[in-house]
């Protein structure tokens, strides 16, 4: 018997597809008559049961004859759908990547390699994500995990076909009809959508077109980088109500606490402390961490006596090097090896590199550094004692 091992979405045609497929819906709530019938679908089409539903999904399935797990995403990719394989050859899975943080086998590592493009894009391009090991289900494609493997396929692509038979007017009445139909779909009788508004074009047409009573919008404390004025103005045009919810920096990143890392929590509980309450977060006592073997080895200090063969070894650095044009802004986005990295350093004089080090927010015509005006730099200088005027380096908290 094959079971649904995770389900999120919205089947639009469940009618049509009850009906074809054979299974009594009636009477059911949404998720029960949905549940059934993506079973049914895939015991009917397989991997290509995607192909066939109008609506958004993620579904995983556990196949009883093979014993192994198929999932699958919908065409344009509106719900999410993970997995991650562990080391001991298991396949984890959810709709959500927190869905993974507490199950047995998952460790917690950042995807160093993908943050540039995080901070880039403002998202995370391809089937990789910001957690290493962790994939997404691509949109309109599926997986199929047992005896062989990892094995990825795609059921729909997107192909581009352009009809030119139809004037400006028809394609823009032809759109309209679509957002009617699929806004109409949404609801079963007696229910009411609720609607995301940003007070963009897009979201302010749905909110207009839907049966919508509210609005709701991400609000963040900046008003200048927030769209809860525009969107609460929205609404009061259409007559709708409005509700922002609020986005902090206390709240954004709870679900990446490393203290919730499997191996990390073997070791160490790390102490967060907040901006927004420096002096309140900040450690009242000395944190005592477990020194392993392997930390006192990277601890070592490493001397060199002059002459010898390893200090022959050490590479010198010259200072005040002209004759090259790199710039801090030419290594944006270079890896760290980079050989450009050695020649912007090497610009700088002695004087310079040492005030570099001790003060990363002075400015450096040399290389083209701003002067920068930050309490919390790179090097986690803080202004915490605030009564004294001295500061301190929270190394080691």
């Amino acid at each position: 018997m094959n079971e649904l091992k995770a389900y999120e979405g919205l089947i639009r045609n469940h009618v049509e597809l009850g009906a074809e497929l054979g299974v009594d819906i009636s009477g059911l709530t949404r998720r029960e008559r949905e549940e059934r019938l993506v079973v049914a679908a895939y015991e009917a089409w397989g991997d290509q049961m995607g192909a066939h539903i109008n609506g958004q999904f993620a579904i995983v399935i556990e196949d009883g004859e093979t014993h192994g797990l198929f999932g699958t995403r919908d065409p344009l990719g509106a719900e999410l759908l993970f997995y991650y394989e562990t080391q001991d050859g298991r396949l984890l899975f959810g709709t959500q990547i927190k869905d993974l943080f507490d199950q047995p086998g998952f460790n917690r590592e950042l995807n160093r390699e993908l943050v540039q493009f995080c901070l880039g894009f403002t998202y995370v391009p391809g089937e990789e994500t910001l957690f290493k090991g962790v994939y997404k289900v691509e949109p309109g494609g599926f997986f199929r995990f047992g005896a062989n493997g990892l094995q990825l396929g795609r059921y729909w692509e997107l192909s581009f076909e352009p009809d030119e038979t139809k004037t400006l007017d028809q394609w823009a009445d032809e759109i309209e009809s679509a957002m009617e139909a699929s806004l109409r779909c949404i609801c079963d009788e007696g229910e009411t959508p609720d609607s995301f508004l940003s007070g963009g074009v897009d979201s302010s047409y749905i909110l207009a077109k839907s049966a919508a009573k509210t609005g709701f919008c991400v609000a963040y404390e900046d008003q200048g980088v927030s769209e809860e004025e525009d969107a609460r103005a929205t609404a009061q045009h259409l007559g709708r109500s409005f509700e922002g919810i609020k986005v902090s920096q206390e709240n954004l990143f709870d679900d990446v606490d490393p203290n919730k890392n499997e191996s990390m929590r073997k070791l160490n509980k790390v102490t967060w402390m907040s901006r927004s309450d420096w002096m309140g977060t900040y450690p009242k006592e000395a944190t005592h961490l477990i020194y392993t073997d392997e930390v006192a080895d990277l601890a070592k200090p490493v001397a060199y006596k002059a002459g010898s063969g390893d200090a022959k070894k050490v590479k010198t650095h010259e200072f005040g090097k002209t004759g090259h044009e790199t710039m801090l802004v030419d290594m944006r986005g270079k890896d760290y090896d980079d050989a450009g990295w050695e020649d912007l350093i090497s610009k700088l004089s002695y004087e310079e590199m040492v005030s570099l080090i001790a003060d990363d927010q002075t400015e450096l015509d040399v290389i083209g550094k701003p002067a920068t005006k930050d309490k919390d730099g790179s090097n986690g200088r803080a202004e915490v004692f605030a009564v004294s005027g001295i500061q301190g380096i929270p190394y080691g908290v």
